[in-house]
């Protein structure tokens, strides 16, 4: 079985755009309870596939326009606190 994950992405206006993530599948014909549903790895690459085109989407979003976001005055992210900074990583 041949399966693809697909991410539509739809704006403020309409606009639709479509994103193919993640094709997966198998030749193999042999199942078994290990090889049912998506491995660790298969499912890593999905979820990150997905995080990166919300986020890229997301911050041309916000380029386009900026007053979108609440602003960040005042807090302490935006004075450079050491605690406001994060980091997401996805292996």
């Amino acid at each position: 079985m041949q399966w693809r994950v697909i991410v539509e992405l739809s704006s403020a206006v309409g606009a639709k755009q479509v994103h193919e993530v993640y094709v997966g599948g198998s030749t193999t014909s042999g199942r078994s309870a290990a090889t049912l549903g998506l491995s660790l790895v298969e499912a890593k690459a999905v979820l990150a596939g997905q995080q990166r085109l919300l986020v890229q989407a997301q911050a041309e979003e916000h380029c386009q326009n900026p007053a979108a976001l609440p602003s960040m005055r005042g807090t302490a992210a935006a004075e450079g606190s050491a605690a406001s900074a994060a980091a997401v990583v996805v292996r």
